[in-house]
């Protein structure tokens, strides 16, 4: 729980906060103040503003998502946009859990590490194709072999209402894609 005087807008925050709690919050109050001056712009100003801020997507991702909130002015639907980009930026960090269609015991798990490294079991790995680094693309997560690369295979990710990240392999011959629960 952060202090009265605590921001966590400006990275201040008690261990375990979460940003998504921030970005929704920063959206609900500003449509709370609706009896005061121009609420609706300053509310999307502020949903842009809260998914701008977010460190693990792309400009092209941020771009999307901002775009999203023209003509919106429900906080459910503004809130809604928020909570799909900060999902999406907060995968990284987590563990992932391949979801198969199979039981989840021994799920083979990945995780996007904050420093720009992937860990995760070998079945993971080779299902990505054996990343140990990833960087934010324009609008994916971009994978590969090495720090240097010269070509990292572009994910677009989204999350989905189910809490499940599907990753779409971009510019391949044939549909692939991968779906994650976070937590497994």
């Amino acid at each position: 729980m952060t202090s009265p005087t605590t921001c966590p807008a400006h990275g201040s925050h008690a261990p375990g906060h979460r940003p998504r709690a921030v970005a929704v919050g920063v959206v609900a109050l500003s449509l709370a103040l609706a009896g005061c001056g121009d609420s609706r712009a300053d509310a999307i100003d502020d949903a842009r503003s809260a998914i701008e801020a977010l460190p693990h997507i792309g400009a092209g991702a941020k771009t999307d998502f901002t775009q999203q909130l023209t003509g919106l002015d429900s906080e459910a639907d503004l809130s809604a946009v928020v909570e799909r980009a900060t999902a999406v930026n907060d995968l990284v960090g987590q563990s992932l859990g391949w979801v198969d269609g199979t039981t989840t015991q021994g799920r083979p798990h990945l995780t996007l590490e904050q420093d720009g490294t992937v860990a995760g079991d070998e079945r993971a790995l080779l299902m990505m194709g054996s990343p140990t680094h990833w960087r934010p693309g324009q609008d994916t997560f971009d994978l590969c072999t090495s720090q240097d690369c010269a070509y990292w295979s572009a994910w677009e990710v989204q999350a989905t209402v189910a809490g499940e990240y599907v990753f779409s392999l971009v510019g391949a011959d044939q549909a692939v894609t991968r779906t994650f629960l976070p937590g497994q």
